[in-house]
């Protein structure tokens, strides 16, 4: 999960963009879980007379400049092993990034090309 001051971002496969005001640009690779999707929304103002929503357990505080969120959801209803991995590579450019598991699945690494 992730939040941005703007909506400005693009999804496409596992991959967000973000650019900015000022023309830079924010890539993120979501490697793991494999079948994950991502998803952004619209923070709600956390307004303390009406409690949590369960809907949006973690909404902006007010006043908080970040008003959208990226979350990283599952794309199945199957259940997950305990140890679920997220892996997710935050660049400054739009270079390739590939995951790999060590030779005993131990960890996973990334390969970024670039």
């Amino acid at each position: 999960m992730l939040n941005f001051p703007n909506a400005n971002l693009s999804v496409t496969g596992n991959r967000t963009r973000l650019n900015s005001a000022g023309g830079q640009s924010l890539f993120i690779d979501t490697l793991l879980p494999i079948d994950a999707k991502l998803k952004v929304t619209q923070l709600d103002a956390f307004e303390p007379d009406e409690g949590m929503d369960p809907a949006n357990p973690a909404p902006a505080a007010n006043g908080e400049s970040t008003n959208y969120r990226r979350l990283v959801v599952e794309s199945s209803n199957q259940p997950k092993p305990q140890g679920e991995r997220f892996l997710h590579v935050l660049k400054g450019n739009d270079t390739v990034t590939t995951a790999f598991a060590s030779t005993d699945a131990s960890f996973t690494g990334v390969k970024v090309d670039g």
